[in-house]
């Protein structure tokens, strides 16, 4: 199942790989809106980049990212996104040899457009989202009784077999009653399904890390450590330890340097969706824009985060986009294409040079452009390029 949406994305900047051991690397999101030291909105449907090599987490997908490859799919004259991510996982697509978006597969925390927050989507390199798996399949295999279906954590061992914990508690199942802190192997290929620990067992590796703790309250998020492959987790509660990175290697233990504290969030913070990819993804220049919704010949900002320090930055904007995958480090292809016409480059000459500070960051004060004659609206996408790749990109509607 395809829905077709309109699909850009965007190229980062290259990062030197991480040394060979004692480093690892996650892709996570929180319950809510989050701040992290150098993004200071940090949005529940936001995906970020936390690297040991790295001094802190950074944004890695933000909301107008969202905005941009998805567009106004329900016509109601907003940019869609989801509200919030429920679960992450890696599951390569073969688009790019380098790790993209598109090599990422998420649930939602509600039912989103025309899917269901227990299907397990991901973005679709020839546009718009598929459905990898369906709640309605999960559902018949499950076959409650009462109690609704919603994925709250998932993680990929092959592109058959995926661990799972629900939303809720589910009652009357052919595994029998189930918690939301129960850990579930679901065999696609065996249409199968069969419990891997139970909350109880969960709040035994919980207790044995903290030599005794408060109810777990629910498995939050869940993945496979890369090279060994141990189960790691955050759970609901305490609030003190709802980002903290649980596993259930030593009988349970807290992975070392991924406590609360590690993650150096600004504001108290829960994980909702957490995944150790097995290869390294690179930190993306970051584009933002305040207001996406503008009248012809407004002013707006342009805004970089994550660029590398004082370096020129070249910028594209237009109303066409090619996806084309270069094979270089950051999201790994290019969205708008400079061959399409009307294209504008940024900044003009008159403005003058662009270079990110001493931080990376950077603004680019900029106007929308006056529609031609009888053209109500447009749709326009913007994309910064740092030492030759491009940012994630902004879009904006003019009308």
């Amino acid at each position: 199942m395809i829905v077709s949406l309109l699909l850009l994305s965007a190229l980062p900047v290259q990062v030197d790989s991480p040394p060979p051991q004692e480093s690892l690397q996650a892709l996570a999101s929180t319950s809510g809106d989050s701040r992290l030291p150098q993004d200071p909105m940090c949005r529940d449907e936001a995906i970020f980049l936390r690297s040991t090599w790295d001094v802190w987490p950074r944004v890695y997908f933000p909301q107008q990212a969202w905005m941009s490859l998805l567009g106004d799919v329900n016509g109601d004259g907003l940019f869609d996104f989801p509200n919030g991510i429920d679960a992450l996982g890696y599951l390569p697509s073969n688009f790019s040899n380098q790790p993209t978006i598109f090599d990422l597969a998420f649930s939602t925390d509600r039912d989103f457009l025309s899917f269901s927050d227990g299907d397990i989507l991901q973005f679709n390199p020839a546009g718009g989202l598929q459905v990898l798996f369906q709640e309605a399949d999960l559902w018949q295999l499950l076959n409650p009784t009462s109690g609704s279906l919603d994925i709250d954590a998932l993680s990929f061992e092959n592109d058959q077999s995926i661990l799972i914990s629900l939303k809720d508690n589910l009652y009357g199942t052919v595994l029998g009653d189930l918690l939301d802190g129960d850990i579930l192997r679901w065999n696609i290929g065996q249409d199968s399904i069969e419990i891997v620990a139970t909350e109880a067992q969960v709040q035994a590796w919980v207790d044995h890390a903290t030599g005794g703790a408060p109810a777990i309250g629910d498995v939050k998020s869940l993945s496979l450590l890369p090279h060994t492959g141990e189960m790691v987790f955050s759970i609901q509660a305490p609030t003190s330890a709802d980002a903290t990175v649980y596993g259930e290697g030593q009988g349970g233990r807290v992975l070392p340097g991924w406590s609360e504290d590690d993650w150096q969030f600004q504001i108290s913070s829960e994980l909702d969706a957490l995944c150790f990819p097995p290869v390294v993804y690179s930190q993306p220049v970051v584009l933002t824009t305040d207001i996406p919704y503008l009248q012809p010949n407004t002013p707006f900002q342009l805004k970089i985060r994550h660029a590398p320090p004082q370096t020129q930055l070249l910028g594209i904007a237009g109303p066409n986009y090619q996806i084309q995958a270069n094979g270089k480090l950051g999201l790994g292809f290019t969205v708008l294409d400079p061959s399409a016409l009307p294209i504008h480059f940024w900044p003009g000459r008159s403005a003058g040079l662009l270079f990110s500070d001493s931080s990376g960051s950077a603004v680019f004060d900029t106007r929308t452009p006056f529609l031609p004659a009888g053209m109500l609206s447009a749709l326009l996408w913007y994309q910064v390029s740092a030492q030759g790749v491009w940012s994630t990109p902004a879009v904006v509607k003019v009308e």
